[in-house]
């Protein structure tokens, strides 16, 4: 069992390697694996990042990838929201017209998909002020049923 546990590890270490550093030319996206912060006390990150799409070198979309675990030791049905904000902490866009909804059942997190290429849960914002975004708060907040 050990020796098939180190083929497979060796095959999945091996397939990385060769997809690491590379890129599509026409795909002018940049990514930040730090600005994004989270506010809750039922949930935490897993994963976070904040990806920057360009076209012809500006800003015209921004994505907030994220993943949770359940911390509140029961099952909880929340919602999400993000905030938008420039480096000056003013708030340039929010997503709280339009949360979205979550349950979790107790100590449940979410996992990668497809060995782990793509987050699951995606914000994102491409309207007035996207060039000036600097960092970008999630809320996760309890909904009460």
């Amino acid at each position: 069992m050990n020796r098939n546990l180190c083929i497979i590890l060796s095959i999945i270490i091996s397939v990385t390697a060769s997809f690491s550093g590379c890129f599509d030319d026409n795909d002018d996206a940049t990514t930040q694996d730090t600005g994004v912060t989270l506010e809750s006390e039922i949930v935490e990150f897993i994963y976070s990042n904040l990806e920057y799409t360009r076209d012809s070198g500006e800003i015209v979309r921004i994505e907030v990838q994220y993943l949770f675990k359940n911390i509140a030791n029961r099952r909880i049905h929340f919602n999400v929201t993000a905030w938008f904000y420039d480096k000056d902490d003013n708030l340039l866009h929010n997503t709280s017209d339009n949360p979205k909804d979550f349950e979790f059942p107790d100590g449940y997190y979410e996992t990668y998909p497809d060995a782990g290429l793509l987050p699951v849960n995606i914000i994102s914002y491409n309207g007035e002020y996207v060039e000036d975004v600097d960092h970008v708060v999630i809320k996760a907040i309890e909904r009460v049923t």
